[in-house]
């Protein structure tokens, strides 16, 4: 498992290196105006209060929003995982309203902050299917981080890493995870 995380790692410092000195000679030009939508997946490792261990999948989200200048967007996403282990799944899923602040207005390094709904349930698999043995509503939170590899005018394959959390009543789980997404502004 570690040397699934470091090759991720690697291949996420790679691609921001690559981005960032191939559009280092480019003159940047802001292009955060209008509507945007971000979409992508990702690797992640799920924990909780009564997970043994870290467990790792494959999640992914979108979002779409408006941006209120150069350097803010606003908008929803929904973030989500999930993983089968023995026949039993442990999805958590958020539902967010999400604002991203770039560094500068024609960079492309940027943060997001969500918070939102969000469900932790728990879920057996087997031949008829899956059967959901536990499902809860509560508060979920987003922070990340990612970069902006501008591949056309408009266009830029994002490499991200967000860590998400959904506490309920009960219930509470969190994920850390890194991925690729595409981003149209």
């Amino acid at each position: 498992m570690r040397v699934s995380v470091i090759g991720a790692l690697l291949c996420l410092a790679t691609a921001v290196t690559a981005g960032a000195s191939s559009a280092h000679g480019q003159k940047p030009t802001p292009t955060r105006r209008g509507i945007w939508f971000t979409g992508g997946m990702g690797w992640g490792s799920l924990g909780c209060p009564t997970c043994a261990d870290r467990t790792t999948g494959f999640g992914g989200g979108f979002a779409v929003g408006g941006s209120l200048g150069p350097t803010l967007l606003v908008g929803g996403g929904t973030m989500g995982w999930t993983d089968s282990k023995n026949g039993t799944g442990i999805p958590i899923g958020l539902i967010d309203a999400r604002f991203r602040f770039y560094t500068s207005p024609t960079g492309g390094l940027h943060f997001t902050f969500g918070a939102g709904p969000g469900s932790v349930h728990t879920a057996v698999t087997g031949p008829q299917g899956s059967i959901t043995v536990g499902r809860e509503w509560g508060v979920g939170l987003l922070l990340g981080a990612g970069f902006d590899l501008p591949v056309a005018k408009r266009l830029s394959l994002t490499p991200f890493a967000h860590v998400y959390s959904v506490k309920t009543e009960n219930l509470g789980a969190n994920v850390g995870q890194i991925g690729l997404s595409i981003t149209v502004q």
